[in-house]
């Protein structure tokens, strides 16, 4: 298929035919475009091409032969009637959108996409960040709150401490402080202060990391009933003191 009237200009050129008549279809027998006899090549040539503007319709059949009586055949081909250069175009291109083309297009979309899925996945890893960082400072400052939560009971931890590795060592007033261990009376078999202290300090630390929710209540509770001297009901109507307790857990 010839793309465009020039081009079927070309094409009669090409093969010296001088006399052509243009149809809609083949089988038409209704003229659309017919040579004039007693006109020159270029005035029929002109005249084609201002026919071809004036009249509706995209696809045409040309017929041509090098002069009227030539007998030896006739030349047939379809034509689209496009000026030049918007046949080839048409079809060598694709559809454009704002003139951009559609692979452009699709190009654009894609890179628009992946902006917006990175943009997606950087606020997903800030919200995270966020997240973290607020359970390192929680961390962070989770022991200092349950020290201070220790603080009105240190005299009771010491007495625990001090019943244990202090047996004949009087009793720890409840309400004493830290600086009321370091004047425990010392042996040369017994520990140093400074390795009491951090044995409690110790004991309280693991004890809260395996029982954030209960422990501050269980120490109460242990340096209470060791303070009282009272008993505790067990199973089958036994009775146990705190002597009895602390072997248990021994």
């Amino acid at each position: 298929m010839i793309q465009s009237v020039e081009k079927v200009i070309t094409w009669l050129e090409n093969n010296q035919l001088q006399w052509w008549t243009v149809q809609r279809t083949n089988d038409d027998n209704t003229k659309v475009f017919d040579s004039i006899e007693d006109e020159s090549y270029e005035n029929r040539k002109n005249r084609f091409i201002v026919t071809m503007q004036d009249v509706t319709g995209g696809k045409f059949v040309v017929k041509a032969k090098r002069n009227k009586s030539d007998g030896r055949g006739i030349f047939s081909d379809e034509f689209s009637n496009l000026p030049a250069g918007i046949g080839s175009f048409a079809k060598e291109t694709t559809p454009t959108v704002m003139g951009i083309t559609e692979e452009k297009l699709e190009e654009r979309i894609k890179a628009e996409r992946a902006n917006w899925e990175r943009e997606l996945e950087l606020k997903a890893l800030r919200e995270q960040n966020k997240e973290l960082q607020a359970a390192v400072k929680e961390n962070d400052t989770m022991l200092n709150r349950v020290l201070g939560k220790l603080e009105p009971h240190i005299g009771m931890l010491a007495e625990l401490g001090i019943s244990k590795l202090f047996p004949q060592a009087p009793s720890v007033a409840l309400g004493t402080t830290t600086q009321s261990i370091n004047n425990i009376p010392q042996t040369p078999e017994d520990m140093t202060n400074e390795e009491i202290n951090s044995r409690v300090e110790t004991a309280v630390e693991k004890w809260m990391i395996a029982d954030p929710d209960n422990f501050v209540t269980l120490i109460e509770f242990i340096a209470d009933f060791a303070a009282s001297g009272k008993t505790i009901d067990g199973p089958f109507g036994m009775k146990f003191d705190y002597n009895a307790v602390k072997a248990l857990l021994k």
